[in-house]
């Protein structure tokens, strides 16, 4: 059973990176554009402090011409509580931390598109679960098991 000396505390949500391009002839947001998302989430552990970092790149193409590019990362800064590891650990590092930072990186999307296309381009809800499901499936997949 896990004690009130045990747990994961947050620090800190930041942001740690951003970029945005855009073509400057002519960006009009509409249903013709073809929007891509890509989401990546990595872990970093520096003795009892762990780093979840959350990058999403959204993308807007028109005629295989690249209309806008929008890259963004936040950071949540955790400190580890306790002699172990909360039994909940992993699903921390692989749900629970990237759903806390996705917000975050969903409102700096929205806000850049608006002040640079004229529109708020708002994410929609992710489901980290399923995501976190699919990752460890395709590292199953394509692990490579240690010749006998």
């Amino acid at each position: 059973m896990e004690s009130e000396n045990e747990g994961i505390k947050i620090i800190n949500i930041f942001l740690s990176k951003l970029s945005f391009t855009r073509n400057t002839d002519n960006v009009v947001v509409n249903s013709s554009e073809t929007m891509d998302f890509d989401i990546k989430v990595r872990d970093e552990e520096k003795g009892d402090l762990l780093f979840i970092y959350l990058n999403v790149v959204a993308k807007s193409s028109k005629e295989s011409e690249i209309q806008f590019k929008c890259e963004v990362e936040y950071t949540g800064h955790y400190q580890i509580i306790g002699e172990d590891k909360p039994h909940y650990y992993q699903d921390f590092i692989d749900i629970s931390a990237p759903a806390m930072i996705y917000p975050y990186v969903r409102e700096e999307i929205a806000l850049i598109t608006l002040k640079s296309i004229g529109r708020s381009l708002m994410l929609k809800p992710f489901n980290f679960i399923s995501f976190a499901n699919q990752v460890k499936e395709k590292k199953e997949k394509y692990s490579v098991s240690p010749k006998k």
